[in-house]
């Protein structure tokens, strides 16, 4: 999985090319057989292997980050020092461009 802000798009080549497999995105039947416990669409921000994008460059601000919560109505609201701990250990790549 991906952990990008919301304002960014995936280049999936450059994805490839850092960890030097072929990935795509999920088709809709994926994600709900992946995520049983979530809305369609809506998936937790940290529940599988994740690439992230430089915790530099995420788009959190003073006051933490805002990740979806599994549906479409509720959020969770982490500090930014929490979600640089949550992303010590996930490889950081910029592998995106902006919408």
């Amino acid at each position: 999985m991906a952990v990008i802000p919301s304002t960014q798009h995936v280049d999936l080549g450059k994805l490839h090319h850092r960890l030097r497999r072929r990935v795509g995105l999920a088709i809709e039947r994926e994600v709900v057989e992946l995520f049983p416990d979530c809305d369609p669409g809506a998936i937790p921000a940290s529940a599988l292997p994740t690439a992230s994008r430089p915790s530099s460059t995420m788009r959190c601000s003073m006051n933490g980050c805002v990740l979806e919560a599994g549906d479409h109505e509720a959020l969770v609201h982490v500090s930014g020092q929490a979600f640089a701990t949550m992303m010590a250990g996930v490889p950081h790549a910029r592998f995106t461009h902006h919408v």
